[in-house]
């Protein structure tokens, strides 16, 4: 069955007290998320956890670069890395 993340090109994990904390859907979506991401090829960024306020990174998280949104330059970073996945299409596509 093909969802709709299947056919994204980068997933914006939103982290936050709550929703590291939150049991069913937040956990299901975060699961599904880096289960398409093994799909993607090795070293490209797909997965771009972005800490919304200072929390804990959960550990099937730790090997992606996050963003601290809630910091002065949190925002640019996450640009930073959208331009970089862009690119990457704009080359191989």
């Amino acid at each position: 069955m093909m969802t709709f993340l299947q056919n994204f090109r980068v997933a914006i994990v939103c982290l936050s007290h709550r929703s590291i904390n939150k049991i069913g859907f937040v956990q299901r979506e975060v699961k599904f998320t880096l289960d398409v991401a093994e799909e993607q090829p090795e070293g490209s960024i797909f997965i771009i956890p972005a800490k919304l306020e200072e929390c804990d990174i959960p550990q099937r998280l730790h090997q992606w670069q996050w963003v601290n949104l809630y910091e002065q330059d949190g925002y640019k970073r996450l640009l930073l890395a959208l331009r970089v996945r862009a690119k990457a299409f704009t080359i191989t596509e």
